[in-house]
């Protein structure tokens, strides 16, 4: 019995650590910090150092670093970042997910070559349902135990099966979608330029596509 609470205090910490691992990349989106000086300026950059009831140090996108006191400062939030620094090129790396990669993955942790290939609600799914066939499997109710084998070895081999199709069928879909033979990276050169005139300002913005071969 006492081996059994164990077993079960380790499996919760790994659902734990799982779960929010999958929530993180859910969630990642690009945000920066926007901070309010009580002054009215307003400084957005990303908070490299921060030292408590002290000060703040700031980095815009243009690579400025702005220090701020604490008695200054009236309120710091988080905004999604705007397209920032047009002037430099941006580069969209087209990547194939590796079955092999993903099928060992899921061979070692259910749900974790789904994770590789960036299904996460498919992996998380995969991986409860190996947690909820073990703490059945391991239950006094025989029926239940049963049950709860039938329940992991379904979502285990669901997903070691699962992972490395998956991950084929993305790079064909990919592939076919894209239907740019050994192209390996697309570059988009942004071109921004700004004109003065007596009556005001003209801003014109443009994309340069550049396909590498």
């Amino acid at each position: 019995m006492q081996k059994q609470k164990i077993f079960l205090k380790i499996l919760f910490f790994i659902v734990i650590f799982f779960i929010s691992t999958v929530a993180n990349n859910l969630t990642a989106q690009d945000m920066r910090d926007v901070v309010y000086l009580k002054n009215g300026s307003i400084i957005k950059g990303i908070i490299i150092e921060q030292i408590p009831d002290i000060s703040y140090k700031i980095e815009t996108s243009d690579g400025s670093v702005f220090v701020c006191l604490y008695p200054d400062v009236e309120k710091i939030i988080k905004e999604k970042t705007e397209l920032k620094q047009l002037q430099q090129p941006k580069t969209i790396v087209i990547r194939e997910k590796n079955p092999a990669v993903a099928c060992i993955a899921s061979i070692i942790l259910p749900g974790l070559g789904q994770v590789a290939n960036e299904e996460y609600l498919k992996g998380l799914g995969f991986f409860l349902g190996c947690v909820g066939g073990i703490v059945l499997a391991i239950s006094n109710v025989d029926e239940l135990a049963a049950v709860g084998l039938l329940i992991y070895v379904g979502s285990y081999l669901g997903s070691v099966i699962d992972a490395p199709v998956s991950a084929s069928s993305y790079n064909k879909k990919l592939l076919k979608g894209l239907d740019l033979g050994s192209v390996k990276f697309i570059s988009l050169q942004p071109n921004l330029s700004v004109k003065q005139f007596g009556i005001g300002t003209a801003m014109t913005y443009n994309i340069n596509l550049k396909l590498n071969f």
